[in-house]
């Protein structure tokens, strides 16, 4: 039982707060994808323009975002992935 501070409820008057799993505040899929997608964009096209301010070329930008995408979404499915399961078997 949780009680605010300050209450001044008596033993007999107190009710148990429940809580419930939000539901709905993850993206569908249908929305995080693409957004997933504009920003890997965004944030890849920085990081290889940005490149050569660091003495690093545009080439070895790229070939860290490469691995990058398949880690972003990888981990995006896996997600997705687990959000199916547990929606599933509540």
């Amino acid at each position: 039982m949780i009680l605010l501070p300050g209450s001044r409820l008596s033993e007999s008057n107190r009710r148990p707060v429940h809580y419930e799993e939000p539901r709905g505040w993850l993206a569908r899929r249908r929305v995080a994808i693409p957004v997933e997608i504009a920003l890997f964009a965004t944030g890849a096209a920085v990081f290889v323009l940005s490149a050569p301010s660091h003495d690093a070329t545009y080439t070895s930008g790229i070939a860290i975002c490469l691995p990058a995408a398949v880690v972003s979404a990888g981990t995006t499915a896996l997600g997705m992935w687990l959000r199916r399961r547990r929606t599933a078997s509540a």
